[in-house]
């Protein structure tokens, strides 16, 4: 029996679904369509027309519509209110039985609304629920149901279509004519559809409206894990490049006339963008409480609080609309905040440059009182009150530098830092005064504009109480966006934005600038090593290595573009005098007698430099521009130049010991770590200029007029063109120092013209002591070591010594030759014996000085020389005497004087001698060689 009604009760569903799935393709629904277009008329409050209806009985019964319009009210414009693809209406059961059609509730599947503000203030939104509710006596209309699925939100303001907009609308609409309740949960994406971004996240509204008379707005707006990344350019249309994730939950209530929020926001990950995610969290919970007043155009804010860390910030005050623009009047406070807190924000907010990763962590700790007055259009703020500190310290590499108590003033368009003292030292006090300036609107004349005192020729400075003049940013600063922007302490003041002036809104406004700030550090009267220790506690590493004695003023501003921000520009001066510096791998201090350094941006000038180490002085200007792989640029002179003492200058070359002070150098305690040091000083030097001294000697030699081309890089040190004048002659030279090796290696190409042959005769025998005539030499020598030893051992070289009317004076070398071999004796020359040209090649090896076979002619008389000279003077010569041809007269008895000697007399006037000896006192030795190779006649 039981099994009987099963297959009754199975059979009855079979027929039911096989009814329901038949019915709908037998029955007609275009009879239908005027009726559900009025019930969906009456349900939506706008006009319908509906494209291809067909019935459906599962899983309840009621239509499927495709390609449905819902036409808009002619108040809000053409466009319709929203366009569906398709729509699943399903019917309530019990208006069937009474013979009617009441809609239950609504599917929406790919639907397109749009939400239309008008320019009286009205939404379009608001007359889906007839503000009267249903006419007496009328029959009471049943809750209609609205689902959308994937649907879109389109927001205008009168004909114009915003680029904001809502996709991925999920979620139901109740309308409760009856009641006149519209309720609601739905979900959606935000997008902007005029920059491409990607959504910051879902929101999500539920709750209710009354849209009645006197009726109100109770819902709850919530997101969860938005991207304040997407969400900035989202509402602003700028994207400033700010990462951050928030969670919000704001209650709405009131009216869509006076609506009021209560809302909760947590903040956190807030970086830049382009930065590592931060270590921590740092939240930032705000709390706001806010009503707007539609007709009146004003939003309120009633008790807003920021909590950073341990510091609460709080903002009262309102917002109005005036015409196309925004109008703020607004107070924003804080009572004791952290400046650390606010610090902390900062720091992931805005990019350090990368020459500040040296500082390590740096940052400003204490406490801060705040009250300042925001008002004005938004697009001009003007800002008023005052901001003061007290118990502050500035915090670098972990120490704590004391913060006189200061204050910050806000007026107008700008905030300044009063004269503050930051103790670095006990020994060191550092004043900082700063501005920052916001942005001026554009020019725009405006009636009853006063001149400002540059107009009238009047230029305005400002002085501190620290001595410290405080500029104003010119347009360099504006325009600047890498390199260097030309400010200094010296630069143009900015009209109408001077320190205690005061602007009202008629009076004239300047061009548009951009946000800059800018901080001026100053020291008076510092030590040069109270100023080194604390750089080095700061960790510049070019101070670890240092030393410093001395006096020292100096003024340095850093300024820079405020929003976005971009590496600070860096400009200042110093001056240093009386002042002694220890470098690493000097054996002597760099004296500085005076020395004014220039910084402006990426340009760097010391003038005058006027500095001595050892016994010389030096004077001139250093410079360098552009990046660090730049090159320095000097022009130096010196009045002398002793090379052999500047050798002893280099520890390096080991020639002295070092400086006493030097040692106390922390990192520099021994001999190796201070060569260390400096070899890794020298590795970085990089450098090309001009060097002029009117005299440089060596061991003797005394090269005056000097001038050449230096260029120091990548340890080489190159003089290029060097001229100078040496004895009588003139010279020039190309030497290169390579120190890349174990040991340095020194080349020159050098070039003497005009050397008076007498002005050597000191060195020559004491028969060539009024020896007169010019002489030309050139050639290459290359020699390495430090010490004069290695260097005497290691020279070599090559070169040319050119004679020229060389007038032998009293010496006469044919009678000497002849006497020395017993020949006889010569008639005396009627004429001074000269020697035309001569040309000796010469070669320095082994540490001697070697002279190549030369021939010399002598009034028909010839020699050949040869031979070496040592180092020490000690020298050996070999000369070759042809006097068969000579045409002077022979005198004295013998074959010897006989005036026809015989052609086999004649064959044995020619012999060898040796001379040895030192050089200014040889000694010559015949050597009979009746072989001997006699010199052929040219």
């Amino acid at each position: 029996m039981k099994r009987l009604r099963y297959r009754r009760f199975a059979l009855w569903a079979l027929l039911i679904l096989l009814a329901a799935w038949l019915l709908p393709s037998l029955l007609s629904a275009e009879r239908f369509r005027r009726r559900v277009e009025a019930r969906l008329e009456q349900a939506l409050g706008r006009s319908v027309h509906l494209g291809s209806i067909s019935p459906k009985l599962l899983p309840r019964p009621g239509f499927s519509i495709d390609n449905a319009t819902i036409h808009e009210d002619p108040a809000f414009g053409s466009e319709p209110f929203a366009r569906v693809d398709h729509i699943d209406c399903d019917l309530a059961l019990l208006s069937l039985l009474r013979g009617r059609i009441d809609l239950a509730g609504l599917r929406l599947e790919g639907a397109t609304i749009n939400i239309v503000r008008s320019s009286p203030g009205h939404w379009n939104v608001e007359r889906v629920v007839p503000a009267a509710g249903p006419a007496p006596g009328s029959r009471k209309l049943p809750a209609i149901s609205i689902e959308v699925q994937d649907a879109r939100l389109n927001f205008k303001e009168g004909s114009t279509k915003k680029p904001f907009t809502i996709t991925g609308l999920d979620g139901r609409v109740t309308i409760d004519r009856a009641a006149g309740v519209v309720s609601f949960d739905v979900s959606g994406t935000p997008v902007r559809t005029d920059l491409g971004l990607p959504s910051p996240g879902r929101l999500a509204l539920a709750g209710s409206w009354r849209p009645v008379a006197g009726g109100g707005l109770d819902a709850t707006l919530r997101a969860r894990g938005a991207l304040l990344y997407d969400w900035i350019p989202l509402a602003t249309g700028r994207n400033p490049g700010i990462y951050g994730v928030f969670d919000a939950d704001a209650h709405l209530t009131g009216s869509l006339g006076r609506p009021a929020a209560d809302a909760q926001v947590r903040l956190t990950q807030v970086r830049r963008w382009e930065s590592l995610p931060p270590t921590g969290e740092l939240p930032v919970n705000i709390s706001v409480k806010a009503s707007l007043d539609r007709s009146a155009a004003r939003l309120r804010f009633d008790d807003t609080i920021a909590d950073i860390g341990n510091s609460r910030v709080k903002l009262s005050g309102t917002v109005s609309q005036t015409g196309s623009e925004a109008m703020l009047d607004l107070n924003a406070s804080a009572e004791s905040a952290h400046i650390e807190d606010v610090g902390a924000l900062l720091a992931r907010l805005v990019s350090r440059p990368n020459s500040w990763a040296a500082l390590g962590t740096t940052g400003v700790a204490g406490l801060a009182d705040a009250q300042i007055a925001i008002q004005g259009p938004w697009s001009n703020l003007a800002y008023s009150g005052l901001i003061t500190t007290h118990s502050a310290r500035l915090i670098v590499r972990g120490d704590n530098l004391p913060i006189a108590d200061t204050v910050i003033r806000a007026q107008g368009r700008r905030f300044d830092l009063a004269a503050t003292r930051i103790s670095a030292r006990p020994d060191l006090v550092v004043t900082a005064e700063g501005t920052l300036l916001l942005a001026e609107p554009e020019a725009r004349a405006e009636p009853e504009a006063r001149a400002e005192p540059e107009a009238r020729g009047e230029p305005e400075a400002r002085v501190s109480e620290s001595g410290i003049r405080n500029p104003e940013f010119g347009p360099a600063l504006a325009s600047h966006t890498g390199g260097h922007a030309g400010l200094n302490a010296d630069s143009g003041v900015h009209a109408g934005l001077k320190s205690g002036s005061t602007r009202s809104r008629s009076q004239a406004r300047e061009p548009s600038l951009s946000p800059g700030y800018q901080v001026t550090l100053a020291v008076r009267d510092a030590t040069g090593q109270s100023m080194v220790e604390f750089a080095r506690n700061l960790g510049i590493a070019a101070a670890r290595d240092l030393d410093a004695r001395g006096q020292v003023a100096a003024t340095l501003e850093i300024a820079g573009r405020g929003w976005p921000p971009a590496p600070p520009v860096l400009s200042g001066t110093a001056d240093v005098r009386a002042a002694e510096i220890g470098l690493p791998g000097l054996s002597r201090p760099l004296e500085i007698r005076q020395a004014r350094v220039q910084l402006e941006g990426d340009q760097v000038s010391i003038s005058p430099a006027t500095f001595a180490i050892g016994s010389s002085l030096f004077a001139g200007r250093i410079e360098h521009v552009g990046a660090r792989s730049h090159p320095w640029t000097f022009n130096l002179r010196s009045d002398s130049l002793d090379l052999a003492q500047a050798a002893s200058w280099f520890e390096a070359l080991g020639h002295r010991p070092p400086f006493e002070w030097l040692a106390r150098i922390p990192g520099l305690g021994t001999l190796a770590a201070r060569r260390a040091a400096g070899t890794t000083l020298f590795n970085r030097l990089n450098a090309r200029g001009e060097f002029t001294a009117p005299l440089v000697t060596y061991r003797g030699v005394s090269f005056r007029g000097f001038h050449a081309r230096v260029e120091v890089g990548q340890r080489v040190v190159r003089i290029n063109s060097a001229a100078f004048r040496l004895s009588s002659g003139q010279g020039q030279a190309d030497l290169t120092a390579d120190l890349t090796g174990s040991l340095p290696t020194l080349s020159a190409d050098f070039s003497i013209a005009g050397l008076r042959v007498e002005n050597w005769a000191s060195h020559l025998p004491p028969q060539l002591a009024e020896v007169r005539g010019s002489a030309r030499l050139e050639g290459r020598l290359s020699a390495e070591g430090t010490s004069r030893a290695q260097f005497q051992s290691t020279l070599e070289g090559r070169g040319v010594l050119g004679l020229g009317n060389v007038d032998l004076g009293r010496f006469d070398p044919l009678r000497d030759a002849a006497r020395a071999a017993d020949w006889g004796d010569l008639a005396p020359s009627r004429t001074p014996l000269t020697l035309r040209a001569a040309t000796l090649d010469l070669e320095v090896k082994n540490q001697r000085l070697v002279v190549k076979p030369a021939r010399f002619e002598f009034a028909g008389a010839a020699f050949e020389l040869s031979g070496t000279c040592a180092f020490d003077q000690s020298a050996q010569f070999e000369s070759i005497a042809d006097l068969r041809h000579v045409n002077r007269r022979w005198l004295g008895s013998g074959d010897a004087s006989d005036a026809h000697e015989s052609s086999d007399a004649e064959q044995s006037r020619v012999t060898r001698f040796l001379l040895s000896g030192p050089l200014d006192a040889l000694n010559a030795t015949r050597e009979d060689q009746a072989s001997a190779s006699v010199p052929a006649r040219p």
